[in-house]
């Protein structure tokens, strides 16, 4: 709640104008935040990057009317420099310690009802960026509903959400720093990123292709029930594949304009 807080602010501050206010506010902050924890801290880092940065990312993209895949990129970046940064020397011992209380809360409470599996601290640690991935989508998702229209914009449809071309470069920088073991955190994070914004893809156009079949929610339903069970894969290659061979592009020949990229 707290950080949800901050995005609120920051971001209101930002689209009205206010900007000596907005200033105001992040010295203030700011100020706060090291004062009690000191800048060298998880705490500072979280709320300057995931935070402010965010609030500020968001309002800029949302200010210059720029597609939703932006809106929604401005969430990601200020994750991934927080995963990278919490690999030196300032913030390593300390989120390490955050993570084994996270992985003993966890042991003590879900992990005792998976009965016949043991969660290793391993797997834990890989699937704290998963968990903050599907955190930061939902805030986003949020905040567009909340701020589009205050923004002068209209609320984005799914069907309209695209991956530019040039996001492919974002999957091959986290598999390379996965196999190199450089920035090994933020590599698997950039990876998780990846496999989100093209499930998202996916999905856009999966739902373009039921608006032009008269929109068979039904049916529709069931697909993605079919998904859940083959863990994506179909819905992930079709968003992947999208990138070369434009199959929104061929569904939207019918020149309807709900196909372009600009919300």
């Amino acid at each position: 709640m707290p950080l949800f807080l901050v995005y609120c602010t920051v971001i209101f501050l930002f689209l009205t104008g206010r900007r000596r206010m907005l200033v105001a506010a992040i010295a203030g902050f700011g100020a706060i935040v090291a004062v009690r924890q000191g800048w060298a801290s998880l705490d500072a880092l979280q709320y300057g990057l995931n935070g402010v940065t965010f609030g500020l990312f968001f309002a800029w993209t949302l200010g210059k009317r720029l597609p939703f895949f932006y809106v929604l990129l401005a969430g990601f970046i200020p994750g991934a420099l927080f995963f990278g940064l919490c690999e030196t020397v300032w913030y390593r011992q300390e989120y390490q310690e955050v993570l084994k209380e996270l992985f003993a809360y966890f042991t003590s409470t879900a992990g005792a009802q998976l009965s016949g599996y043991r969660v290793e601290y391993s797997d834990f640690v890989r699937f704290v960026p998963i968990s903050e991935s599907f955190r930061i989508l939902m805030v986003t998702v949020l905040l567009a509903f909340v701020f589009y229209r205050f923004a002068g914009r209209s609320r984005p449809r799914i069907s309209r959400f695209r991956v530019p071309d040039w996001f492919a470069w974002v999957l091959i920088t986290g598999l390379t720093l996965q196999l190199t073991g450089i920035l090994k955190p933020a590599g698997y994070y950039l990876l998780v990123v990846s496999v989100l914004f093209y499930l998202c893809n996916g999905v856009a156009v999966i739902r373009l292709f039921f608006e032009r079949w008269g929109n068979a929610y039904l049916i529709e339903a069931l697909f993605y029930a079919v998904q859940a069970v083959l863990f994506l894969v179909p819905l992930l290659l079709i968003g992947v594949l999208e990138t070369w061979l434009n199959m929104r592009g061929k569904l939207a020949h019918s020149h309807d304009p709900k196909t372009e990229n600009h919300i």
